[in-house]
């Protein structure tokens, strides 16, 4: 779940959907609306620390490839990869994640260029 090519995966996504946007509206941001793990159904680690690991990784690779393009988180408190508990409404990992790397990336995030 957090091996170097399974986070990989998003930037095989995120280059396709560049080359979309390049060609039919070039210098376009780009807007992902659903960066949770909802996709094809979600996951089971959806709520716990492991997913927030995934998370701010999407985020920081997003970030450094796309500066200036929009991420969001589509659910709020609904199902199991919201950001807060369906039940009690008490923030999961990724919430808290999300919190922190706004707090410390801010507007500006730079690559290592280390995997």
């Amino acid at each position: 779940m957090t091996s170097e090519s399974y986070l990989a995966g998003f930037d095989t996504d995120l280059a396709f959907h560049q080359a979309l946007r390049d060609k039919f509206a070039p210098g376009a941001p780009i807007f992902i609306t659903e960066s949770a793990d909802g996709a094809c159904g979600g996951n089971t680690w959806a709520p716990t620390f492991a997913e927030a690991i995934r998370y701010l990784d999407e985020l920081a690779r997003f970030c450094v490839q796309e500066p200036g393009g929009v991420s969001f988180h589509n659910t709020l408190a609904s199902g199991a990869y919201g950001l807060l508990d369906t039940h009690t409404f008490q923030p999961r990992p990724a919430y808290w994640a999300a919190w922190l790397f706004g707090q410390l990336a801010g507007e500006t995030v730079y690559s290592t260029g280390v995997p």
